[in-house]
């Protein structure tokens, strides 16, 4: 997919006047896959059938990012902290090797390190220092081959891996499980059992928890309660306005992130919501897509990330700080913990 990717005329256009005077100069895109090919390994048919992200995309180099991200963001300086593509099966070895190899020829702002829960945690902790890791990036598909298996935390991040993690002060990215997304019961009891039991890692529920819809959010934020801060959060994938308003509403705005989930999003489409589902649009021909409605309008099609952006700028907009706000969002809180 990203030997397809075109930047078209009308996304300039786009960008010009709808993002360009209000984006900030420096940016941090605190959530994206960098993977080499050969790393990805045999994606199993049912699995490649039963996840449209997979088939949108899955390996994305440096320098492909380095190149596109110059044309996406025209003007800007920006920084990136990355992990490799979090697909069972995969070469995840060979992912955290090269993720290292970035962080240390200084072509990477900072890493996270795939956490393997087959690896024992003496191993982890070798590969972890010796390669430099910010923190983990742990995935339910590790072990259950799906992103909303019905999975304990300490399945697929183990206890004594996370003792690792608490001693190095780490970061942890969390992708949270279950079919429920963030407001299962049971994610916000081991979130908050989490956080009681390793207090030295700072945790960053990965795309607000999978809250795509204003419900799913709204739920959370009443379950954690006074817990709601204790945590991090990042934007990726997360274009609702409704969402943004929320998490502006409820949320410590020295916690909250700008990410992009790269490469999955390397396509022209938008988004639409219910309360509590959405349907994802684009112009290009994946699997999933029905084009539904029709090429004529697809034409019209900016960039999804542009979409994103242009969401969260509008919400941005809102608030009487919105300068500071949104130079927060986009840098300022990602530096401050890298």
């Amino acid at each position: 997919m990203i030997s397809e990717y075109t930047l078209t005329e009308h996304d300039r256009s786009f960008f010009a006047e709808q993002i360009d005077s209000r984006l900030p100069q420096k940016i941090w895109d605190i959530h994206q896959h960098i993977s080499l090919e050969k790393n990805i390994g045999d994606i199993p048919p049912e699995m490649y059938a039963a996840d449209w992200a997979i088939q949108c995309g899955a390996a994305m180099t440096a320098e492909e990012y380095r190149r596109f991200s110059a044309d996406i963001y025209p003007g800007r300086e920006v920084h990136s902290t990355a992990f490799g593509a979090v697909i069972k099966g995969g070469n995840h070895a060979g992912h955290n090797q090269y993720i290292a190899s970035l962080v240390r020829d200084k072509k990477l702002d900072a890493g996270f390190m795939i956490l393997d829960p087959s690896v024992s945690a003496e191993e982890t902790a070798r590969i972890y220092d010796e390669g430099g890791f910010s923190g983990y990036k742990p995935y339910a598909d590790m072990v259950a081959c799906a992103k909303a298996a019905d999975i304990t935390f300490p399945e697929f991040m183990p206890d004594a891996h996370m003792k690792v993690l608490n001693d190095r002060k780490g970061i942890l990215m969390l992708h949270v499980p279950r079919a429920g997304r963030l407001p299962d019961d049971r994610n916000i009891r081991e979130l908050k059992e989490l956080r009681q039991k390793f207090p030295d890692i700072t945790i960053i529920i990965a795309h607000m928890g999978r809250s795509y819809c204003p419900a799913h959010f709204l739920e959370a934020m009443e379950k954690l309660g006074s817990d709601v801060n204790a945590f991090h959060y990042d934007f990726a994938a997360v274009l609702n306005p409704a969402v943004i308003e929320a998490a502006l509403e409820h949320l410590n705005h020295d916690q909250i992130h700008y990410g992009t989930d790269l490469p999955v999003f390397w396509w022209h489409g938008r988004r639409q919501w219910t309360e509590t589902s959405y349907r994802n649009l684009a112009r290009e021909n994946f699997p999933w897509n029905q084009h539904v409605e029709g090429k004529e309008v697809e034409e019209g099609y900016t960039l999804f990330l542009y979409e994103q952006l242009k969401n969260l700028l509008d919400v941005t907009g809102q608030a009487p700080n919105a300068t500071e706000l949104r130079e927060k969002i986009f840098y300022r809180n990602s530096a401050a913990l890298f």
